[in-house]
């Protein structure tokens, strides 16, 4: 998937491609979709989505629902537990390459 960069329009009112033209953002929101969804099946709904005229996905990185402890597809948590049940937020999972943020990417 190609991804444009965006700025601020000079009037600072929208959004706006580098090209100058008017970004029209028309999002789809799925805000579980990294934590539900293995990488094959997030390909597939965004470029569903992407088909389907989308240009925005809205998710979340933590959800508010236990967003530290549940684990995601690939049973990665999003911080290193540094107790049982103690998740120190200032160690995030990177480690491999099936990390939690790297999926989040």
């Amino acid at each position: 998937m190609a991804f444009q960069q965006l700025k601020v329009s000079p009037d600072g009112r929208r959004l706006i491609n580098q090209d100058g033209t008017v970004f029209f953002y028309l999002a789809d929101t799925a805000w579980r979709l990294p934590r539900a969804l293995n990488r094959e099946e997030t390909l597939m709904y965004m470029d569903k989505r992407q088909a389907q005229g989308f240009n925005v996905l809205q998710v979340v990185a933590l959800d508010e629902c236990d967003g530290l402890r549940r684990p995601n597809r690939y049973g990665r948590r999003p911080f290193v537990e540094v107790a049982p049940d103690q998740f120190d937020p200032t160690q995030p999972d990177l480690e491999g390459d099936d990390n939690y943020w790297a999926h989040m990417d």
